[in-house]
């Protein structure tokens, strides 16, 4: 009986972080020798694949783009079509007490990379740990009334 539950307890598990939302890199390569490039990881809470604004986890920006400053707040997202949902045409990267920003916003000054940092649970495991699991609790179930 304990071991019926435990495997579908391990199945109802594999289930569920199987649907998890996807956790995703943007990089973005600078082809201007006076911008440096920056990255950002979000968390896809809308399974459509493209970045916005409140999906963001992590964000390291241009380092050289302003003298003196460190811009490490990411205030808007550029509009690209397949890779971003937002309805800003600029990139726009501040420091830390907004007192410095830089506006980006030539489609030609970067390229863009994304890569799925997520690890996928496969279902037909799941699948078979959970029937595995039901399997086992009948025929528990069985053995206690015969």
């Amino acid at each position: 009986m304990k071991l019926g539950l435990c495997v579908l307890a391990a199945g109802l598990f594999a289930a569920s972080t199987a649907s998890a939302a996807t956790v995703y890199e943007l990089t973005a390569t600078s082809q201007v020798a006076s911008i440096d490039n920056f990255s950002l990881t979000y968390q896809d809470n809308d399974n459509n694949q493209l970045f916005s604004l409140d999906e963001l986890l992590s964000f390291s920006g241009p380092q050289r783009t302003l003298s003196g400053y460190s811009l490490t707040v990411l205030t808007r997202v550029k509009s690209i079509a397949g890779l971003t949902s937002s309805p800003d045409s600029i990139w726009i990267f501040q420091d830390s007490t907004l007192a410095a920003a830089r506006a980006i916003s030539d489609d030609q000054d970067y390229t863009y990379e994304v890569r799925n940092l997520s690890a996928q649970v496969p279902l037909p495991a799941s699948g078979l740990l959970l029937l595995g699991g039901v399997g086992a609790l009948v025929a528990a179930r069985r053995n206690k009334r015969g």
